[in-house]
C-alpha cells in the first residue's frame, strides 16, 4: 500500500511505496530531504479525489503489435520516483566532519600548551611539556578517535556507498577527500620526524 503525503518544504503531494515509512527521501519536485511519514496524510488523498479530471488528450497514442496498430487510452499520470537518502553516505561524511572537529582541537591544545613555554624553547623542552600536556585519558581518547577510529570507518562507509551508488553520492566524495588529507597529512609528519631525527644522528 503506498503512503501518500505533503512535502515539508513545497507542499506538493508525493507517493511512496510502505517500505519507505520513517525515512528520509528527496523530493522530485523541490529536490529537498523530507522525512515520510508512518501513515498517509488524509487530506491528500481528499484533494485528490475532490480534484477534477484531467481533459482527456487530443489524440489517442497507439499501440504497435507487429503490423497492426491499436488504440488505447490515455496512458496514467507516473508518479515520480523518490530517491531515498544514501545513509552510508550521509554517515561517512558525518565521520570525516568529527574527524576534522577532533583534528582542529587538538591542534588548538597543542598551540595553547606551546604558549606556555618560555621565549626561544628548545625542542626537547616542547615535545616533553606537549608530553606531558597530552598525557591525559581524555586528550588520547579524542586523539585515537579522530585520527584512527573515525577515519577507519568512515572510509569503510564511504567506500561502501560509492559501491552501492545510491544518490546522493557528494557526502561520500566530500568524506573521502577528507580522508585523503589525513593520510598525506599523517605520511608528511611521518617523512618530518624521521629526516630530523636522521639529521640529529652524529
Amino acid at each position: 500500500m503506498a503512503i501518500q503525503f505533503l512535502c515539508s518544504s513545497c507542499r506538493q503531494p508525493i507517493e511512496v511505496d510502505d517500505d519507505a515509512a520513517n525515512q528520509p527521501v528527496t523530493c522530485p519536485y523541490c529536490r529537498q530531504v523530507t522525512q515520510v511519514p508512518a501513515a498517509s496524510d488524509p487530506t491528500v488523498a481528499a484533494a485528490r479525489a475532490s480534484a477534477p479530471p484531467p481533459p482527456p488528450p487530443t489524440t489517442a497514442p497507439s499501440l504497435t503489435i507487429g503490423s497492426e496498430s491499436v488504440g488505447y487510452g490515455p496512458a496514467p499520470i507516473p508518479i515520480p520516483q523518490l530517491e531515498q537518502g544514501n545513509k552510508l553516505s550521509w554517515a561517512s561524511f558525518v565521520c570525516a566532519i568529527i574527524s576534522v572537529f577532533c583534528f582542529i582541537g587538538i591542534i588548538g591544545y597543542v598551540a595553547s600548551v606551546a604558549a606556555t613555554l618560555p621565549p626561544n624553547p628548545t625542542p626537547e623542552q616542547m615535545n616533553a611539556l606537549v608530553r606531558e600536556r597530552t598525557a591525559g585519558p581524555a586528550t588520547q581518547a579524542i586523539a585515537i578517535l579522530g585520527s584512527c577510529v573515525l577515519p577507519v570507518i568512515g572510509v569503510g562507509l564511504g567506500i561502501a556507498a560509492l559501491v552501492k551508488r545510491t544518490k546522493p553520492l557528494w557526502p561520500a566524495i566530500v568524506a573521502m577527500v577528507i580522508f585523503s588529507g589525513f593520510v598525506l597529512l599523517t605520511c608528511a609528519s611521518f617523512a618530518l620526524a624521521v629526516s630530523s631525527a636522521a639529521t640529529k644522528k652524529p
